[in-house]
């Protein structure tokens, strides 16, 4: 599958932009969902305090059920998705807006509390979603009664379940949805310029390694070399190695050209020596068929006289 450089370049970029992309969308998600609650708690930072200053829910330790129904009613009618808790000075919930089936918790830690007392949301605090066991969300709170001896708070969590997810978030989010889109076109652009890019750099691999296969199959067949238009002065690494295996290749044709020469003068030897061996042989062959066939007819002196040649002959090819 991944048989060429082009596809194992183009698999690795695509899988570097996918975790890329995943890690950028995780940060734009949580940046925005981060910014929202920042923005909704400092807008309603002061909320619990202007219903505590109209509406006392809690007096002398005991509930003032009248005016909590009260505070519940006017902000089911402002903000339905806000909840509001009444606790005690140890955190204990003593009422709620909330249906009694969804309540997970009986307390709350007080100390975002004390801090959001502190500091007025300076930065984001977040506290204890009474809905859940380990959830934390944004809230509003004011102590009860504003002055004098502390009986309790009034704890307020602003989205309530409306934004308990992300992907809820999201889908409530015209902007979020213009923005995640265009971040993945963005990505997808970017793999698509990438892609093209890597063509224009593999292409002259490809056509390097062609040449090089060429060359290997040509060089056997006597044919013209192909060389590789590497300019003058290599632009990268790619021109650097095109020259070098021109380079190369100029090598081995002169060392086969050499070759070419060096075994045609070896022939040539060769014939040469042939020919020399072969002159004195003969004779040879002629003076020791005549002492065969005319041994019976011919005189010592004759015979001598052969004999001379043939061990004459015989000394200069030695």
């Amino acid at each position: 599958m991944f048989d060429t450089l082009y596809k194992k370049l183009a698999a690795l970029l695509f899988l570097l932009l996918t975790a890329v992309g995943a890690c950028l969308i995780w940060l734009y998600v949580y940046t925005a969902e981060m910014y929202e609650q920042e923005v909704s708690q400092k807008l309603n930072a002061t909320l619990a305090e202007h219903i505590v200053s109209d509406s006392l829910p809690l007096k002398n330790n005991e509930v003032d059920q009248s005016a909590l129904d009260g505070i519940f009613h006017m902000l089911m009618v402002i903000n339905p998705s806000i909840e509001v808790y009444l606790l005690d000075t140890k955190g204990k919930i003593l009422a709620y807006s909330a249906p009694p089936e969804k309540i997970k918790r009986e307390s709350i830690d007080l100390k975002p509390v004390i801090q959001f007392l502190a500091t007025g949301a300076k930065p984001v605090i977040m506290g204890d979603d009474p809905r859940h066991l380990s959830r934390q969300k944004i809230f509003s709170a004011a102590p009860i009664p504003a002055q004098g001896p502390r009986e309790g708070y009034l704890y307020v969590i602003l989205g309530g379940e409306a934004y308990d997810s992300t992907a809820d978030m999201i889908q409530g989010s015209y902007f979020l949805k213009i923005g995640l889109t265009g971040l993945g076109v963005a990505l997808l652009v970017a793999l698509l310029a990438g892609l093209w890019l890597l063509s224009l750099v593999t292409r002259r691999v490809g056509r390097l390694s062609s040449i090089m296969h060429n060359y290997l199959a040509e060089a056997k067949s006597d044919e013209f070399v192909i060389r590789y238009p590497a300019p003058e002065h290599p632009r990268d690494e790619i021109d650097a190695l095109g020259r070098t295996f021109n380079i190369m290749a100029d090598q081995i044709d002169a060392q086969l050209e050499e070759l070419k020469a060096n075994d045609t003068k070896r022939r040539e030897l060769i014939a040469n020596v042939s020919h020399d061996l072969r002159t004195p042989l003969t004779s040879l062959q002629g003076y020791l068929e005549t002492l065969m066939l005319k041994r019976e007819t011919l005189s010592e002196e004759e015979k001598q006289k052969y004999l001379q040649i043939v061990t004459d002959h015989s000394q200069r090819l030695g």
